[in-house]
Order: structure tokens, then C-alpha cells, then sequence
């Protein structure tokens, strides 16, 4: 997000910059905080279907392509830690979240 963007403008125009999707907000699932380095990392995540346009991989993507809820890739294989925890509330799976 850009500093002072709405989040879900910027969540919409991230989703448009980053996959050539278009989404719809279907719901709010939470947010989790990752350090990054020095800093923090705030993911405000929501569930969005596409309404339009062309996936593809933006410029900060090597690759973009669907994943079924069954053969997500290991955990290792994302940026963040935390995002095996929020696709685990997001398909209803119990996490051991660690540590808080």
C-alpha cells in the first residue's frame, strides 16, 4: 500500500498491478504482523473472486498461477511465515501459530 491509501483500494489496485486481476471483496479474514529486516510487515488479507482481466505476473512476481486448497505448496515455499497460518484459517485447518 501506498502511505494513506485506503486499504482496500490498495488491496484492489496490488491485486490489478501484481496478477492483471480485477477482485471483489468477499470477506474480511484478519491481520497478521511479520518482521521484515527492522521493519514490520501488516497483512490485511481478505477472501476476493476475479471479476475481470488477465492473470499474468507483474513485475514483482517471478510466477503467479491457482493453487486447489489441497495441493497449496509447502510452507517454505512462501515469503512469509505467517502465510501458511493464514491459509490454514483460510481453508479451516488448525495452526499451531507458535509463539506470539
Amino acid at each position: 500500500m501506498d502511505e494513506g491509501e485506503d486499504p482496500v483500494e490498495g488491496l484492489r489496485r496490488e491485486f490489478a498491478e501484481e496478477t492483471g486481476l480485477i477482485v471483489e471483496i468477499d470477506a474480511f479474514i484478519g491481520i497478521w504482523v511479520e518482521s521484515y529486516g527492522t521493519r514490520f510487515v501488516h497483512c490485511a488479507t481478505w477472501i476476493v473472486r476475479p471479476i475481470g482481466g488477465q492473470l499474468r505476473a507483474g513485475d514483482d512476481l517471478a510466477h503467479v498461477e491457482w493453487f486447489a486448497a489441497e495441493g497449496l505448496p509447502a510452507a517454505t515455499d512462501f515469503a512469509f511465515p505467517t502465510h501458511s497460518e493464514i491459509l490454514g484459517v483460510w481453508s479451516g485447518k488448525q495452526i499451531n501459530a507458535g509463539p506470539q
